[in-house]
């Protein structure tokens, strides 16, 4: 008997309320530049990475400002209240509680980072910071590469590589008129690729595809 022919469907993550998380306005251009980590607070998403891009930046005298929310985890590979505690106390970062609505320090910030080496599906902090609006920072890596197109909508480091974030920091801190045609095209790659609406369409009509 003849084999029947599979078809698969490949969709970019379940995408996002792009109404709710709306372009806004990105803050004032004059330094610091202002960065956002959102992400659990264990090792392969990269909050040491991000904290000693952090000092780096500060022994160089480059006027940016971490920030970190987060949620601690117990066990495993999870970050310690304390050395988070350590962090602020150095200057390094500014460390914020888990909270139900992250809009508010998205569009605090010029730009987001996520310096995960965790195998990610397609992280939805990536997908909500471009519809708002702001360039991303990530990783070449599985399901971060996905979120963006490097050099228009944000820049793209290798993992575990504490240097080049803070190049990548120091870069955008030192040519502040990108960010503004960088969050453009933020959005728009947004509206091509993370439209919840789509992707539930899309979705359904894989699973229903004789469905009007």
């Amino acid at each position: 008997a003849p084999s029947k022919k599979s078809e698969v469907t490949r969709l970019r993550g379940i995408g996002v309320d792009l109404d709710r998380f709306a372009p806004t306005p990105l803050p004032p251009a004059q330094p610091p530049l202002k960065a956002i980590m959102i992400a659990r607070l264990v090792e392969e998403k990269g909050p040491r990475i991000y904290a000693e891009a952090g000092r780096l930046l500060r022994a160089k005298g480059v006027p940016v400002e971490l920030h970190l929310l987060g949620e601690f985890v117990e066990g495993g590979s999870g970050v310690e209240r304390d050395e988070v505690d350590g962090w602020e106390q150095e200057g390094v970062l500014v460390y914020h509680a888990p909270r139900a609505d992250v809009r508010p320090l998205i569009e605090s910030a010029h730009v987001l980072v996520l310096p995960s080496h965790y195998r990610e599906g397609l992280p939805a902090t990536l997908m909500e910071a471009a519809a708002m609006g702001r360039p991303v920072i990530t990783t070449d890596n599985p399901g971060c590469r996905e979120a963006l197109s490097p050099g228009e909508t944000g820049l793209m480091i290798p993992p575990r590589d504490p240097q080049a974030l803070a190049t990548a920091l120091q870069e955008i801190a030192a040519n502040p008129t990108r960010l503004a045609p960088m969050g453009t095209a933020a959005r728009c790659f947004a509206e091509a690729y993370f439209d919840r609406k789509k992707a539930d369409a899309t979705f359904i009509k894989a699973l229903l595809p004789n469905q009007a």
